[in-house]
């Protein structure tokens, strides 16, 4: 409400339009001159204490103890009270499980012997492949002199044959010539024929056993050869596979490590947060004041607390508003009190920092308590179409008998 004193000025009969001309001409002055040329805004609010909290519980829960009353003086950090922290102490516990437990992983999987191992397998793997390929040539080489052995016993029975052979027929001649001849020594030329004739058919047996034995030699080759093919390949197999094992443990390690880490920092972090939601089942003063509004008895359910305080401009203190949720506990610092005005925008304009005010209380006629304009707010609110700005007046003196919420009016000059 802006207060002006203006001349008297008749509207009627022909000086109408002269009259409105001097109206807004003053009008206009007073706006120019401000407080300077004695015009005030006079605005009514409510004293607020310098300082105000809505306190209550994050998580909300049973009150297990309410630990102060309305009127009580706390200092910072003293108890007010506390809600049932059975749950949330068990899901402490859990969380504290669950990061061990992720700790433990990681720790296993860092010291792990899984790369070493792997090292060790593709090593045997690969002394086993040597072993197998000396093996194997070894036993070509066997077969070999077994192929050689043969072939050189054949070739020797086969001389032993030409040999038996050649003695035979020259037996034979000498019997014929003999018994031509009539001679007396036929029959004793004519006796070794038989015998020449079991050489002749032993060295033919032994042709066809060298031939066989060569035969089962060159083939008992092949068939090693072809295992040792075989094994050759299938230990071969085993050193690629122990070689990709190596090279995945070896790849897939750091970003292990990393994802346990990172598992077990969370974990960790949860863990925290519970604790910190343990910690918050007691109350405690975050400044020291005045307990002003105490809502809830022990053994009621409070719910999680919501919603801030609004504060005027310039101050800590709390904007007078309508309260949305009724907080556990509402701490207040009355020692510092202020007065927290609203004006509309057209006097909100000539109001500035430091200029000098005078507030009177409808419950205290007779005190009046010089102040100062502390701060403007920098934004307006529009209510019911209407944009008015909140205006903080400091208090110059105390009384014993302000206390927060007495209607005061301002008289800003």
């Amino acid at each position: 409400m802006v207060i002006r004193r203006l001349p008297r000025l008749s509207l009627r009969g022909s000086r109408t339009a002269a009259a409105v001309s001097a109206l807004a001409l003053v009008c206009a002055s007073a706006s120019a001159a401000g407080v300077a040329r004695g015009y005030g805004v006079s605005a009514i609010g409510a004293l607020a204490p310098s300082r105000e909290g809505n306190l209550g519980f994050p998580k909300g829960g049973k009150l297990l103890s309410v630990d102060v009353v309305v009127g009580d003086w706390v200092q910072q950090g003293q108890r007010l009270g506390a809600v049932d922290s059975f749950a949330l102490r068990r899901a402490m516990r859990q969380q504290r499980a669950q990061w061990v437990a992720a700790r433990a992983s990681w720790r296993k999987a860092r010291h792990s012997p899984t790369i070493a191992t792997a090292d060790r397998t593709l090593g045997q793997a690969e002394q086993l492949l040597d072993a197998t390929q000396a093996q194997t040539g070894q036993q070509l080489d066997f077969d070999d002199v077994t192929i050689r052995n043969a072939l050189h016993v054949l070739v020797a029975d086969a001389k032993q044959l030409g040999r038996a052979r050649d003695r035979l027929a020259t037996a034979k001649a000498t019997c014929a010539k003999a018994k031509a001849s009539g001679s007396s020594s036929a029959l004793m030329a004519c006796s070794g024929v038989l015998s020449y004739q079991s050489a002749l058919d032993q060295a033919r047996m032994a042709i066809v056993q060298g031939r066989a034995s060569f035969r089962t030699a060159v083939a008992t080759c092949f068939l090693n050869q072809a295992a040792g093919r075989v094994a050759v390949e299938n230990v071969g197999q085993s050193v690629v596979a122990a070689a990709n094992q190596l090279d995945t443990a070896t790849a897939e390690r750091p970003f292990i490590l990393r994802q346990l880490r990172a598992t077990a920092r969370g974990a960790r972090a949860a863990w925290r947060a519970s604790k910190r939601d343990v910690y918050d089942t007691v109350l405690r003063a975050p400044f020291s004041g005045t307990v002003s509004v105490v809502n809830g008895t022990v053994g009621e359910t409070v719910a999680p607390a919501s919603g801030t305080t609004e504060t005027a401009p310039g101050s800590r203190a709390a904007v007078p508003r309508d309260e949305q949720a009724a907080p556990f506990v509402v701490l207040s610092d009355t020692d510092h009190l202020q007065l927290v005005i609203t004006v509309p925008e057209v006097d909100a304009v000539s109001l500035s920092r430091g200029q000098r005010a005078e507030v009177s209380f409808t419950a205290i006629p007779d005190l009046m308590v010089p102040g100062t304009v502390q701060a403007v707010a920098p934004a307006g609110t529009d209510q019911a179409d209407v944009i008015n700005f909140d205006v903080t007046v400091r208090l110059s003196a105390t009384d014993a008998r302000l206390k927060p919420g007495l209607t005061a009016r301002a008289t800003i000059s």
